[in-house]
């Protein structure tokens, strides 16, 4: 009988967000080990992946989203209080005994407090296994300190996840953390399927190279700091850059920059606003982008997050110009082969990495595209992962 993994999660599957790409890669690494992997997440179920007998598959995964009501408060508060009995009661259906495994990945409180209590066989056995890719700080939340959500996180982060016996952090310095309370731990990045997109020759400008920021601004990103760096380029050098930008819209990306800037004004030229795209539709752009960049301040936040933009886009050959922060520049790029690291976060360093990146040649930035290619297959790929999450959860 193959073994099977419970995979408990707030966030919508198989598609939903960058939660939602992390869980599906996790499990497609686990299915490819042998075993049944079953995702519970929260949302709508896409009516396409139904089958004859009801269930909902994708690529080999059986998942099943339920409803969660909001109880009147914002949908984040309730999830911290009352998603753990929801789930639970969803998870009935299944039959779930001491032999399976169960791994849990949110940030509510409620969901790893009442799954450890109903399951306590799964987690006498050591099958109970809990994942953390964030360390908030209060200075993320509106009102800081005395946010409500924030101090809920903080509970399920400090007095919940702890309680663990295992625990699958996305980097280091969470995982040094975790060790320190006696948790066994394994990290994983996160991770992609290298054969979704085949390496191309991709025809680079001589001009010009395609530079982009993908999604939403969030606040462990540096965008005023890729803005006043695009304006500290001389003219000549500006024309060489197309600045490409999806989700985030000129409005939004003007109300980041510190106030008397003029920088939006002297790069605007440079800059190409795409709006929220389908996912068909960003996967096009991708294939014709040179160069993804992404500047973050060194803190608790960004050393302890791992941005799935890193290894997705170089799935599809796109060159980081990223900041030399966290793990991914620590064990997994190489600058000058695969990415282009920018030392420190501000203007002057990042306008040296554009500098670099247009001084290098069009042979050049192709063989640096097929080395970022190289980076993901060899370094993310979920079938690389496949044993190491194997061999933790049965440990």
């Amino acid at each position: 009988m193959r073994k099977r993994l419970f995979v408990l999660t707030n966030s919508k599957i198989p598609f939903g967000n960058a939660n939602s790409n992390y869980i599906r890669m996790f499990s497609k690494a686990v299915l490819e080990a042998g075993w049944q992997v079953i995702v519970l997440g929260c949302g709508d179920n896409n009516p396409k992946d139904k089958q004859p007998d009801g269930k909902y598959m994708f690529e080999g995964i059986e998942y099943n989203n339920m409803k969660f009501n909001e109880h009147m408060i914002p949908f984040s508060i309730s999830g911290y209080l009352w998603f753990g009995n929801a789930m639970v009661k969803h998870m009935k259906a299944y039959n779930i005994n001491e032999r399976d495994y169960i791994y849990i990945y949110s940030a509510y409180w409620n969901l790893f407090d009442r799954v450890k209590k109903e399951y306590q066989n799964i987690h006498i056995n050591g099958h109970l296994v809990a994942d953390c890719v964030e360390w908030f700080q209060p200075w993320q939340y509106r009102f800081g300190f005395v946010n409500p959500e924030y101090q809920l996180w903080k509970y399920n982060f400090r007095h919940c996840i702890t309680k663990y016996k295992k625990v699958i952090p996305i980097s280091r310095h969470l995982e040094n953390y975790f060790q320190s309370f006696g948790c066994s731990t394994v990290v994983v990045p996160p991770l992609v399927d290298s054969s979704v997109y085949e390496n191309e020759q991709v025809q680079t400008g001589k001009n010009e190279y395609q530079f982009m920021y993908s999604g939403a601004a969030t606040n462990k990103d540096s965008i005023d700091v890729i803005i006043e760096a695009l304006a500290l380029l001389s003219e000549s050098d500006r024309k060489r850059v197309k600045f490409h930008f999806t989700t985030l819209s000129q409005d939004s990306l003007k109300g980041l920059l510190r106030d008397g800037s003029n920088a939006f004004d002297i790069v605007k030229d440079s800059l190409i606003f795409h709006g929220w795209l389908e996912y068909s539709e960003l996967l096009d752009l991708y294939k014709k982008m040179d160069f993804l960049v992404l500047f973050r301040e060194e803190n608790t936040v960004t050393i302890s997050n791992f941005p799935s933009k890193v290894p997705e886009m170089m799935n599809y050959g796109i060159i980081p110009v990223c900041s030399d922060v966290g793990d991914y520049t620590g064990m997994y790029l190489n600058d000058g082969i695969d990415s282009i690291f920018v030392k420190k976060c501000n203007a002057n360093s990042g306008a040296e990495a554009f500098k670099r990146a247009i001084r290098v040649s069009a042979k050049e930035v192709i063989e640096m595209k097929k080395m970022a290619k190289k980076c993901a297959t060899e370094r993310f790929d979920y079938k690389v992962w496949s044993k190491t999450i194997v061999d933790f959860l049965e440990s």
